[in-house]
């Protein structure tokens, strides 16, 4: 982790390095649950930062990382602020997965 508490998920994020990410989700996956400073986990970020195709893996990939709740209460599905890009994840979540908006 580094002086913000984020870890090589967070990181891979913020450089847009998907495949990276992919690897870190396949071999430490419980990184995806992992907090900054902030309380938000990788999926956070990925909303926050707008990387369509992090949310994507993520969904798919580490889909309770969206429930996680940040320091004010927030998911990540709440900083996504393109209404197609909400409703792609939440068909992945609820596809993949069986699991609808936090």
């Amino acid at each position: 982790k580094d002086y913000n508490r984020q870890t090589s998920a967070h990181l891979a994020i913020q450089s847009g390095q998907t495949a990276a990410l992919k690897f870190i989700i396949e071999k430490a996956p419980h990184i995806m649950m992992e907090r900054d400073t902030r309380g938000r986990t990788p999926a956070h970020l990925a909303a926050e930062v707008n990387n369509r195709e992090a949310l994507k893996i993520i969904a798919d990939q580490a889909p309770d990382s969206f429930i996680e709740k940040d320091d004010q209460g927030r998911v990540a599905s709440d900083f996504i602020d393109d209404p197609a890009l909400k409703g792609e994840i939440e068909l992945i979540l609820k596809k993949v997965h069986g699991k609808e908006k936090p």
